[in-house]
Protein backbone atom coordinates (compact mmCIF):
# COMPACT_ATOMS: atom_id res chain seq x y z
CA UNK A 1 0.00 0.00 0.00
CA UNK A 2 1.03 3.37 -0.83
CA UNK A 3 0.22 7.11 -0.54
CA UNK A 4 -3.42 7.61 -2.40
CA UNK A 5 -4.24 3.73 -1.93
CA UNK A 6 -7.76 2.60 -0.51
CA UNK A 7 -6.99 0.08 2.82
CA UNK A 8 -10.11 -0.03 4.75
CA UNK A 9 -13.71 0.49 5.24
CA UNK A 10 -15.96 0.99 8.57
CA UNK A 11 -19.66 1.69 8.99
CA UNK A 12 -21.15 4.43 11.10
CA UNK A 13 -24.53 2.83 12.80
CA UNK A 14 -26.88 3.54 15.19
CA UNK A 15 -27.79 -0.06 16.18
CA UNK A 16 -24.80 -1.88 16.07
CA UNK A 17 -26.39 -5.33 17.04
CA UNK A 18 -28.60 -5.00 14.12
CA UNK A 19 -26.07 -4.13 11.96
CA UNK A 20 -23.63 -6.92 13.24
CA UNK A 21 -26.67 -9.64 12.50
CA UNK A 22 -27.14 -8.05 9.23
CA UNK A 23 -23.77 -8.64 7.90
CA UNK A 24 -23.21 -11.87 9.65
CA UNK A 25 -25.92 -13.20 7.34
CA UNK A 26 -24.67 -11.14 3.97
CA UNK A 27 -21.46 -11.33 4.32
CA UNK A 28 -20.52 -14.20 6.88
CA UNK A 29 -18.44 -12.00 9.53
CA UNK A 30 -17.57 -13.35 12.75
CA UNK A 31 -16.51 -10.82 14.83
CA UNK A 32 -14.13 -9.28 17.72
CA UNK A 33 -14.51 -5.95 19.72
CA UNK A 34 -10.63 -4.23 19.77
CA UNK A 35 -12.03 -1.42 22.10
CA UNK A 36 -14.37 1.37 22.33
CA UNK A 37 -16.79 -0.99 20.91
CA UNK A 38 -15.12 -1.13 17.40
CA UNK A 39 -16.08 -4.14 15.84
CA UNK A 40 -14.06 -5.94 13.31
CA UNK A 41 -15.64 -8.33 10.76
CA UNK A 42 -13.87 -10.97 9.89
CA UNK A 43 -14.51 -13.45 6.58
CA UNK A 44 -12.33 -16.53 5.62
CA UNK A 45 -10.07 -15.68 8.72
CA UNK A 46 -8.85 -12.33 8.01
CA UNK A 47 -10.06 -8.85 9.09
CA UNK A 48 -12.94 -7.74 6.26
CA UNK A 49 -14.21 -4.26 7.23
CA UNK A 50 -15.62 -2.67 10.77
CA UNK A 51 -18.63 -1.75 12.58
CA UNK A 52 -19.31 0.99 15.25
CA UNK A 53 -21.96 2.97 17.22
CA UNK A 54 -22.58 6.52 15.11
CA UNK A 55 -20.39 9.13 16.64
CA UNK A 56 -22.21 11.96 18.55
CA UNK A 57 -20.67 14.57 16.23
CA UNK A 58 -22.69 12.53 13.30
CA UNK A 59 -25.90 12.35 15.25
CA UNK A 60 -25.72 15.85 15.75
CA UNK A 61 -25.51 16.47 12.42
CA UNK A 62 -28.38 14.20 11.51
CA UNK A 63 -25.92 11.83 9.12
CA UNK A 64 -27.27 8.37 8.09
CA UNK A 65 -25.71 5.01 8.19
CA UNK A 66 -22.50 5.33 6.37
CA UNK A 67 -20.32 3.19 4.84
CA UNK A 68 -16.43 4.96 4.76
CA UNK A 69 -13.32 4.42 2.84
CA UNK A 70 -9.98 4.87 4.29
CA UNK A 71 -7.17 6.20 2.16
CA UNK A 72 -3.48 5.21 3.27
CA UNK A 73 -1.39 8.63 3.64
CA UNK A 74 1.78 9.29 3.90
CA UNK A 75 1.41 11.94 6.64
CA UNK A 76 -2.10 13.21 7.93
CA UNK A 77 -0.99 17.11 8.96
CA UNK A 78 0.23 18.85 5.34
CA UNK A 79 -3.17 17.22 3.79
CA UNK A 80 -5.12 19.67 5.99
CA UNK A 81 -3.42 22.98 4.53
CA UNK A 82 -4.27 21.59 1.17
CA UNK A 83 -7.62 20.38 1.85
CA UNK A 84 -8.78 23.77 2.50
CA UNK A 85 -7.40 25.22 -0.38
CA UNK A 86 -9.35 23.15 -2.63
CA UNK A 87 -12.68 24.25 -0.73
CA UNK A 88 -12.82 20.84 0.93
CA UNK A 89 -13.84 20.42 4.85
CA UNK A 90 -11.58 19.31 7.88
CA UNK A 91 -14.76 17.47 9.44
CA UNK A 92 -13.23 15.49 12.13
CA UNK A 93 -9.90 14.57 13.55
CA UNK A 94 -8.83 11.19 15.43
CA UNK A 95 -5.43 10.14 17.23
CA UNK A 96 -4.75 6.47 17.38
CA UNK A 97 -2.74 4.60 19.44
CA UNK A 98 -0.67 3.64 16.35
CA UNK A 99 -1.77 6.01 13.56
CA UNK A 100 -3.97 9.17 12.85
CA UNK A 101 -7.10 9.78 10.87
CA UNK A 102 -8.49 12.77 9.62
CA UNK A 103 -12.20 12.73 7.92
CA UNK A 104 -12.20 15.49 4.52
CA UNK A 105 -15.28 16.12 2.70
CA UNK A 106 -14.66 17.02 -0.04
CA UNK A 107 -16.47 20.05 -2.29
CA UNK A 108 -19.39 18.50 -3.30
CA UNK A 109 -19.90 16.71 0.21
CA UNK A 110 -18.16 13.06 -0.11
CA UNK A 111 -16.62 12.22 2.87
CA UNK A 112 -13.83 9.59 3.30
CA UNK A 113 -10.75 9.46 6.07
CA UNK A 114 -7.47 9.72 5.31
CA UNK A 115 -5.30 7.24 7.45
CA UNK A 116 -1.07 6.83 8.25
CA UNK A 117 -0.37 4.07 11.02
CA UNK A 118 -0.10 0.40 11.09
CA UNK A 119 -3.72 -0.73 12.39
CA UNK A 120 -5.49 -1.16 9.35
CA UNK A 121 -5.43 -3.74 6.93
CA UNK A 122 -5.38 -3.60 3.03
CA UNK A 123 -8.10 -4.55 0.54
CA UNK A 124 -8.85 -8.02 -0.32
CA UNK A 125 -6.78 -8.77 -3.67
CA UNK A 126 -7.61 -11.16 -4.96
CA UNK A 127 -11.06 -10.67 -3.98
CA UNK A 128 -12.63 -12.89 -1.03
CA UNK A 129 -15.52 -13.51 -0.03
CA UNK A 130 -17.22 -10.66 2.96
CA UNK A 131 -14.16 -8.77 2.19
CA UNK A 132 -14.01 -4.52 1.07
CA UNK A 133 -12.33 -5.20 -2.63
CA UNK A 134 -13.84 -1.36 -4.31
CA UNK A 135 -14.74 1.82 -4.08
CA UNK A 136 -16.18 4.23 -6.38
CA UNK A 137 -17.30 7.86 -5.87
CA UNK A 138 -20.66 9.21 -6.82
CA UNK A 139 -21.20 12.90 -8.06
CA UNK A 140 -22.79 14.94 -10.15
CA UNK A 141 -20.07 17.32 -11.21
CA UNK A 142 -16.56 15.62 -11.60
CA UNK A 143 -14.46 19.04 -12.35
CA UNK A 144 -16.09 20.47 -9.08
CA UNK A 145 -13.91 17.87 -6.92
CA UNK A 146 -10.98 16.29 -9.35
CA UNK A 147 -8.61 18.87 -8.38
CA UNK A 148 -8.82 18.10 -4.63
CA UNK A 149 -8.16 14.48 -5.08
CA UNK A 150 -5.10 15.48 -7.88
CA UNK A 151 -3.49 17.37 -5.03
CA UNK A 152 -3.83 15.65 -1.84
CA UNK A 153 -3.39 11.85 -3.73
CA UNK A 154 -1.80 12.51 -6.79
CA UNK A 155 -4.24 10.72 -8.92
CA UNK A 156 -5.12 10.54 -11.89
CA UNK A 157 -8.82 10.18 -13.70
CA UNK A 158 -9.51 8.88 -16.50
CA UNK A 159 -12.14 7.62 -19.04
CA UNK A 160 -12.65 4.34 -19.53
CA UNK A 161 -13.30 3.38 -22.86
CA UNK A 162 -16.25 1.33 -22.21
CA UNK A 163 -18.31 2.60 -20.38
CA UNK A 164 -20.18 6.17 -20.59
CA UNK A 165 -19.52 8.82 -17.68
CA UNK A 166 -17.45 6.08 -15.54
CA UNK A 167 -13.89 7.39 -14.61
CA UNK A 168 -10.84 4.94 -13.45
CA UNK A 169 -8.39 6.44 -10.46
CA UNK A 170 -4.84 5.84 -10.79
CA UNK A 171 -2.62 5.92 -8.14
CA UNK A 172 0.60 7.51 -8.57
CA UNK A 173 2.24 4.35 -10.22
CA UNK A 174 -0.63 4.02 -12.63
CA UNK A 175 -2.50 1.61 -11.15
CA UNK A 176 -6.30 1.36 -11.27
CA UNK A 177 -7.16 1.38 -7.44
CA UNK A 178 -11.00 2.88 -7.79
CA UNK A 179 -13.20 4.63 -10.30
CA UNK A 180 -16.08 7.33 -10.51
CA UNK A 181 -19.37 7.68 -11.81
CA UNK A 182 -21.08 10.79 -13.01
CA UNK A 183 -24.81 10.59 -12.06
CA UNK A 184 -27.40 12.81 -12.23
CA UNK A 185 -28.99 13.99 -8.78
CA UNK A 186 -32.37 12.15 -10.05
CA UNK A 187 -30.32 9.04 -10.18
CA UNK A 188 -28.29 8.58 -7.34
CA UNK A 189 -29.95 11.49 -4.99
CA UNK A 190 -29.25 15.01 -3.61
CA UNK A 191 -25.80 13.66 -1.74
CA UNK A 192 -22.30 12.77 -3.05
CA UNK A 193 -20.85 10.05 -1.81
CA UNK A 194 -18.24 7.30 -1.67
CA UNK A 195 -19.17 3.21 -2.43
CA UNK A 196 -17.50 0.43 -0.40
CA UNK A 197 -17.57 -2.73 -2.27
CA UNK A 198 -17.50 -6.28 -0.88
CA UNK A 199 -17.13 -9.72 -2.67
CA UNK A 200 -19.22 -12.58 -2.31
CA UNK A 201 -18.81 -16.40 -3.27
CA UNK A 202 -22.93 -16.54 -4.04
CA UNK A 203 -24.31 -13.47 -5.46
CA UNK A 204 -27.87 -14.81 -5.53
CA UNK A 205 -27.84 -15.87 -2.03
CA UNK A 206 -26.36 -12.80 -0.83
CA UNK A 207 -29.20 -11.07 -2.39
CA UNK A 208 -31.65 -12.97 -0.61
CA UNK A 209 -30.41 -12.74 2.29
CA UNK A 210 -30.12 -9.06 2.18
CA UNK A 211 -34.27 -8.90 1.60
CA UNK A 212 -34.41 -11.22 4.37
CA UNK A 213 -32.75 -9.35 6.83
CA UNK A 214 -34.76 -6.40 5.83
CA UNK A 215 -32.26 -4.30 3.15
CA UNK A 216 -33.22 -3.46 -0.03
CA UNK A 217 -31.86 -3.95 -3.99
CA UNK A 218 -31.35 -0.98 -5.19
CA UNK A 219 -29.67 -1.35 -8.82
CA UNK A 220 -28.64 -4.28 -10.66
CA UNK A 221 -25.75 -2.92 -13.58
CA UNK A 222 -23.66 -4.32 -15.61
CA UNK A 223 -20.05 -2.02 -16.46
CA UNK A 224 -16.67 -2.79 -18.05
CA UNK A 225 -15.79 -4.24 -14.36
CA UNK A 226 -18.90 -6.66 -14.09
CA UNK A 227 -22.07 -6.81 -12.09
CA UNK A 228 -22.51 -4.55 -9.37
CA UNK A 229 -25.48 -4.72 -6.69
CA UNK A 230 -26.29 -1.77 -5.04
CA UNK A 231 -28.41 -2.04 -1.91
CA UNK A 232 -29.48 -0.84 1.40
CA UNK A 233 -28.66 -2.96 4.48
CA UNK A 234 -31.79 -2.71 7.27
CA UNK A 235 -30.78 0.64 8.61
CA UNK A 236 -30.36 2.32 5.57
CA UNK A 237 -26.51 2.28 4.72
CA UNK A 238 -25.79 1.73 0.84
CA UNK A 239 -23.12 -0.68 0.20
CA UNK A 240 -22.15 -2.19 -3.31
CA UNK A 241 -21.59 -6.39 -4.03
CA UNK A 242 -20.29 -8.32 -6.94
CA UNK A 243 -19.49 -11.94 -7.60
CA UNK A 244 -16.32 -12.77 -6.04
CA UNK A 245 -14.43 -13.91 -9.55
CA UNK A 246 -14.73 -10.51 -10.40
CA UNK A 247 -11.15 -8.88 -10.11
CA UNK A 248 -11.30 -5.34 -10.36
CA UNK A 249 -9.42 -4.00 -13.74
CA UNK A 250 -6.03 -2.34 -13.34
CA UNK A 251 -5.80 -0.68 -16.90
CA UNK A 252 -8.27 2.02 -17.93
CA UNK A 253 -9.24 0.17 -21.20
CA UNK A 254 -11.24 -2.65 -20.54
CA UNK A 255 -13.28 -4.67 -22.29
CA UNK A 256 -17.28 -3.33 -23.03
CA UNK A 257 -20.00 -5.53 -21.17
CA UNK A 258 -22.26 -7.95 -22.90
CA UNK A 259 -25.20 -6.39 -25.39
CA UNK A 260 -28.31 -7.14 -23.02
CA UNK A 261 -31.49 -7.88 -25.52
CA UNK A 262 -33.68 -5.06 -27.39
CA UNK A 263 -36.78 -7.27 -27.44
CA UNK A 264 -38.86 -5.56 -24.70
CA UNK A 265 -41.48 -8.65 -24.57
CA UNK A 266 -43.17 -6.74 -21.27
CA UNK A 267 -43.62 -3.39 -23.08
CA UNK A 268 -44.99 -5.21 -26.06
CA UNK A 269 -47.50 -7.45 -23.74
CA UNK A 270 -48.80 -4.26 -21.84
CA UNK A 271 -49.50 -2.02 -25.09
CA UNK A 272 -50.88 -5.44 -26.09
CA UNK A 273 -53.03 -5.53 -22.59
CA UNK A 274 -53.75 -1.31 -22.99
CA UNK A 275 -55.39 -1.60 -26.43
CA UNK A 276 -57.50 -4.32 -25.47
CA UNK A 277 -58.69 -2.70 -22.06
CA UNK A 278 -59.69 0.31 -24.40
CA UNK A 279 -61.60 -1.92 -26.92
CA UNK A 280 -63.23 -4.42 -24.51
CA UNK A 281 -63.81 -1.32 -21.67
CA UNK A 282 -62.31 -4.14 -19.40
CA UNK A 283 -61.57 -1.49 -16.27
CA UNK A 284 -59.89 -4.49 -14.27
CA UNK A 285 -57.02 -4.78 -16.24
CA UNK A 286 -56.22 -1.12 -15.60
CA UNK A 287 -56.35 -2.36 -12.03
CA UNK A 288 -53.83 -5.24 -12.75
CA UNK A 289 -51.81 -2.21 -14.17
CA UNK A 290 -51.51 -0.74 -11.15
CA UNK A 291 -50.98 -3.72 -9.06
CA UNK A 292 -48.05 -4.26 -11.43
CA UNK A 293 -46.65 -0.49 -10.82
CA UNK A 294 -46.76 -0.89 -7.39
CA UNK A 295 -45.28 -4.03 -6.38
CA UNK A 296 -41.41 -2.91 -8.31
CA UNK A 297 -41.60 -0.07 -5.90
CA UNK A 298 -42.44 -1.86 -3.00
CA UNK A 299 -39.71 -3.81 -3.55
CA UNK A 300 -36.89 -0.97 -4.88
CA UNK A 301 -37.69 1.35 -2.28
CA UNK A 302 -38.46 3.99 -4.82
CA UNK A 303 -41.28 5.16 -7.15
CA UNK A 304 -41.64 7.95 -10.02
CA UNK A 305 -44.16 10.34 -10.18
CA UNK A 306 -43.43 13.18 -12.54
CA UNK A 307 -40.31 13.24 -10.20
CA UNK A 308 -38.40 10.37 -8.11
CA UNK A 309 -39.42 9.54 -4.90
CA UNK A 310 -37.36 7.50 -2.75
CA UNK A 311 -38.53 5.77 0.84
CA UNK A 312 -35.97 7.03 2.06
CA UNK A 313 -35.73 10.61 1.56
CA UNK A 314 -39.58 11.46 1.58
CA UNK A 315 -41.62 8.68 3.32
CA UNK A 316 -44.48 10.17 3.82
CA UNK A 317 -45.00 11.34 -0.03
CA UNK A 318 -44.00 7.73 -1.30
CA UNK A 319 -46.62 6.13 1.08
CA UNK A 320 -48.74 7.93 -0.11
CA UNK A 321 -48.43 7.26 -3.31
CA UNK A 322 -48.55 3.18 -3.30
CA UNK A 323 -51.28 3.61 -0.88
CA UNK A 324 -52.83 5.84 -4.21
CA UNK A 325 -52.28 2.69 -6.29
CA UNK A 326 -53.38 0.02 -4.45
CA UNK A 327 -56.76 1.46 -3.65
CA UNK A 328 -57.25 2.36 -7.68
CA UNK A 329 -56.14 -0.96 -8.32
CA UNK A 330 -58.96 -2.89 -5.63
CA UNK A 331 -61.24 -0.06 -7.23
CA UNK A 332 -60.61 -0.79 -10.86
CA UNK A 333 -60.52 -4.95 -10.17
CA UNK A 334 -63.71 -5.04 -8.68
CA UNK A 335 -65.14 -3.36 -11.61
CA UNK A 336 -65.46 -7.03 -12.86
CA UNK A 337 -67.76 -8.50 -10.16
CA UNK A 338 -70.24 -5.24 -11.00
CA UNK A 339 -70.78 -6.31 -14.60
Amino acid sequence: MQHGDFIWTDLSTFDVARAKRFYQAVLGWDYVDIGDGYQVGSATDAAAAAIYEMPPFFVKIKMPSFWMPYIKVDAVEPLLTIAKQHGAKVELELDQQNGKAVLIRDPAGAGFTCYTGTDLAGRSAPPLHGHHVWNELHVSDLAQVEPLYKALFGWQIVPIAADTDRYAILNKTGERIGSVQVLANDVKGEKEYWTSHFAVADLAQAIKQIRWQGGQIISDDSTSDGRQVMAYDNQGAAFFLRQQSQTPPTQTETTAPPKKSTWKWRTVLGLVLVYTSVLFEWNWLWGIFFLLWVLPDLRSGSTYFLEIINRRENPILYWLIMVTWLSLSVWMMLDVFTV
